[in-house]
């Protein structure tokens, strides 16, 4: 009874030395570490959803600007870095899957899936600060 504390730690010693020799190790090099476009990282000012399943992102990039990104459930897509750096605030897919911009600094973007076209105070509208974007029923 006197030499079971010796005993269990000399077991434990064994059991914990023995642990981890028959591991096998997995090549560094089967490990990716490449990182593409991964979609806002700062923060997100609004999401919508999109036709088809799809969700829609306004946020700023890492010039602390802002683009408008897509998701389809595996990538990111940034859909406003043609554009330039503008503050896009709110993004809407309407019912004929044309992507509508808005933005606090520079007006409305219409994106088509073609081109974009650009409207602001220009056009008709009566402010360049636009805080966000909806579809009617007409």
């Amino acid at each position: 009874m006197k030499y079971i504390h010796v005993y269990a730690l000399f077991v434990m010693s064994v059991f914990l030395t023995s642990c981890g020799q028959n591991q096998t190790n997995v090549p560094k090099d089967n490990i990716k570490t490449e990182v593409k476009d991964i979609g806002p990282n700062l923060m997100v000012r609004n999401i919508k959803k999109g036709k088809n399943g799809t969700i829609l992102i306004a946020g700023p990039n890492n010039s602390s600007f802002g683009d408008v990104f897509r998701y389809d459930g595996k990538y990111f897509t940034n859909l406003t870095s043609k554009i330039g750096s503008h503050r896009f605030w709110d993004v809407l897919e309407d019912r004929l899957g044309n992507i509508w911009f808005t933005s606090t600094d520079s007006g409305v973007y219409y994106y088509n899936g073609k081109s974009i076209q650009h409207f602001t105070t220009t056009e008709g509208l009566a402010n360049n600060r636009v805080m966000s974007v909806y579809e009617d029923k007409a």
